[in-house]
């Protein structure tokens, strides 16, 4: 989808494919699987100095999904890049909204350790969607 979008754009097209060239692909590719494990290991580790030890009571690890903070950051990162690659930049503005609302119940300490980790995440794609918007 985002290729086909891409490719109705500013992308040359290949006379002999008759789409976006196969390097534009690949860049493309790339960074959407930067998106997935090395952005994701590189924000974890900038942030885990910063987590504290804190017990949860039962009652919220009842209600915790185990690694929900990753996955969340995967599907954010990938977003935000489609939104960039697409110049769809309002539509970041409303996912920083929705995550927000979602996280609203965290405590100080919680929320603080959150926007860190959004306000990494949130670089990390943003800087991969203009990268690839420059090369391509």
């Amino acid at each position: 989808m985002v290729l086909a979008a891409l490719s109705n754009q500013s992308i040359a097209c290949s006379p002999v494919l008759g789409g976006p060239p196969l390097l534009h692909i690949a860049i493309i590719l790339v960074a959407y699987g930067v998106m997935i494990w090395p952005s994701g290991w590189m924000i974890s580790r900038l942030i885990s100095p910063l987590r504290r030890d804190q017990t949860l009571t039962e009652s919220k690890k009842a209600f915790s999904i185990e690694k929900a903070g990753h996955y969340i950051g995967y599907f954010e990162r990938l977003l935000i890049l489609t939104f960039v690659l697409l110049g769809e930049y309002t539509a970041i503005g409303f996912l920083v909204t929705a995550k927000s609302i979602l996280r609203f119940e965290a405590t100080r300490v919680e929320g603080e350790y959150i926007l860190i980790g959004t306000l990494a995440s949130f670089t990390v794609a943003i800087l991969a969607g203009v990268a690839v918007n420059v090369l391509v």
